[in-house]
């Protein structure tokens, strides 16, 4: 192929090469037509999907009815699916979710829980996956 145009070029580097680099900040479907000197034309598309998160570095299990819950807010507003895994300093997995809803209260949820369920207050690890884009970080507990 000797020319491209691809398009919407709103947020590409330049619409015209065969390889493009996206800049973008949102979700986008992009089609790019290539053009043959004999002719021949082939038209593609792909779904750009950006994925981006507040994952909260902390919050307040404690009754109050704020802050309640580890609350990703884009779960909401964008409908992403996620999976989550959240783990203690000693490597102990604590929640893990295929399809995480926002409902997690700093209770054990994993096979090694003692006790009444509620974790200490500390920090715990994660891995969050959305669309196979992974997050990884530490939220921290304050009771």
């Amino acid at each position: 192929f000797n020319s491209y145009l691809w398009s919407p070029s709103n947020q590409l580097d330049v619409a015209t090469n065969a390889c493009v680099d996206f800049h973008g900040d949102s979700t986008q479907m992009i089609t790019m037509n290539a053009i043959h000197s004999s002719g021949c034309t082939l038209t593609d598309s792909v779904l750009v999907i950006v994925v981006d998160l507040f994952i909260p570095s902390g919050f307040s299990p404690n009754g109050d009815m704020v802050n309640d819950f580890f609350v990703i807010p884009e779960l909401i507003t964008e409908n992403y699916t996620a999976k989550i895994t959240l783990w203690n300093r000693w490597g102990e997995v604590v929640l893990e979710e295929e399809d995480y809803q926002n409902d997690w209260n700093g209770e054990c949820k994993g096979k090694t829980c003692l006790g009444d369920g509620n974790l200490p207050e500390g920090t715990y690890f994660y891995f969050i996956d959305v669309y196979g884009v992974t997050f990884k970080g530490y939220t921290t507990i304050k009771r």
